[in-house]
């Protein structure tokens, strides 16, 4: 039996901190990275090169994840707020701030419309991602929720949070 290559393709160099969540774009052609320099950086998968620098007044970035047409990036920073990046352009299409002092987790819809955060506070925001609109607030849990994804129909959201609960809800 052959064992698999592990053979290193390629380093993306360029940000100036530590690099904190990294994801591939649903079609696997762009890859967007974090990190706590304050940016996002969408680099071509194939050879490397920086295709975006996403930056603005945002603090430390923690997160990031492309939307199910790999548009669209939300970002999570240490300030609290969600941002909203056109790939293409780089441009910030919105700024979502949360109620809570804290962030941690945000999910795409399958279709793309809809962004949910899921916060210090205990609550769930659902937000229209095309808008920045605040659509609907879950409220259920009793402490922080630390994650939120959406069922692959978009038609529920599962929740996780700190007070040993995961909860399943209509979205």
């Amino acid at each position: 039996m052959t064992e698999p290559s592990q053979q290193l393709l390629m380093t993306l160099t360029g940000h100036t901190a530590p690099v904190i969540s990294c994801q591939f774009s649903p079609d696997g052609k762009k890859i967007a990275s974090a990190s706590y320099d304050g940016t996002v950086r969408i680099w071509d998968a194939a050879d490397g090169k920086l295709l975006q620098k996403l930056e603005g007044p945002m603090s430390a970035v923690f997160y990031c994840v492309f939307s199910s047409d790999g548009r669209k990036v939300a970002s999570l920073s240490r300030d609290g707020a969600v941002r909203v990046w056109d790939v293409e352009t780089g441009k910030l299409m919105h700024t979502l701030y949360d109620q809570a002092d804290k962030v941690y987790h945000c999910a795409f819809s399958p279709d793309g419309k809809k962004i949910a955060t899921a916060s210090h506070d205990g609550l769930v925001r659902i937000w229209d991602a095309d808008t920045g609109k605040l659509l609907q607030t879950l409220a259920g849990h009793k402490k922080a929720v630390l994650s939120c994804e959406f069922s692959p129909d978009g038609k529920r959201l599962v929740t996780v949070s700190s007070d040993k609960t995961v909860k399943v809800w209509e979205a």
